[in-house]
């Protein structure tokens, strides 16, 4: 036994047992952390989806000389992007980009990947809105599979909105 661990008063299982609660206790704290980030980014898809014509509204009249900004999607508030029409048009371009990423990808994974792009399209995206009643009778489902669908489409989307933050949340869907 070294000099440090009779110095403690420590016997070895007594310190492993202390360190295995450390390491528990370190891990837990983690993945709090872990699940405050995803709520984040779930929440600011969120407020994006259900602002986003008001935002693109807001934003129509900017000239490309007003453009020149620069864009971070870690700093998406919807506060500050009202106040800045010019941060405002940039972060429209992105999602507009990543929402046609977003649709290219549901088109090539099947029907139901598909569906939940157009639902969470028609309620939040294009210029005519569609309530849940609508697209769950155009589809034949049942209203609650329309707001699953907009719960699955949202998660999928905020990964790819904000990228390498989200990249373990690709690999636990797949």
């Amino acid at each position: 036994m070294s000099d440090r661990l009779k110095d403690s008063g420590l016997t070895r299982h007594q310190i492993e047992i202390i360190s295995e609660t450390v390491l528990r206790e370190h891990q837990k704290l983690k993945k709090i952390e872990s699940k405050e980030q995803k709520d984040w980014r779930l929440r600011n898809t969120n407020l994006l989806l259900k602002n986003y014509r008001l935002l693109s509204k807001h934003c129509e009249e900017i000239t490309e000389k007003e453009e020149n900004g620069s864009f971070n999607p870690i700093y998406m508030d919807l506060e500050t992007l009202m106040k800045y029409k010019t941060k405002t048009k940039v972060m429209i371009k992105y999602f507009d980009s990543v929402f046609t990423g977003y649709k290219e990808f549901c088109n090539n994974n099947g029907f139901i990947a598909s569906r939940r792009y157009s639902i969470l399209d028609s309620m939040y995206v294009s210029e005519y809105k569609k309530s849940a009643d609508e697209l769950a009778d155009f589809y034949n489902i049942h209203r609650t599979v329309v707001f699953r669908d907009v719960k699955k489409a949202t998660y999928e989307l905020s990964i790819m909105l904000f990228g390498v933050d989200s990249i373990q949340d690709l690999f636990d869907i797949i």
